[in-house]
């Protein structure tokens, strides 16, 4: 069974409305710019915090989501 991929940047997706949020991301009801597809997109939520511990496990966890 082949798995769809879905598109990583934040320009492929449009927001429709915040339906969770945590200490340090929102969940946001989303779908795919092209594809039309509903999903949920987790964003780090406020500053840039590129660098911190908790933006690069966002990182991994969407590294994992994808393979």
């Amino acid at each position: 069974m082949m798995r769809r991929r879905n598109p990583v940047r934040a320009h492929h997706y449009e927001l429709y409305e915040e339906i969770g949020q945590g200490i340090n991301a929102s969940v946001f009801r989303a779908s795919g710019s092209q594809t039309k597809v509903k999903v949920n997109v987790k964003l780090p939520g406020g500053k840039d915090d590129s660098g911190s511990s908790e933006v690069r496990d966002l990182k991994a966890e969407l590294e994992r989501l994808e393979s």
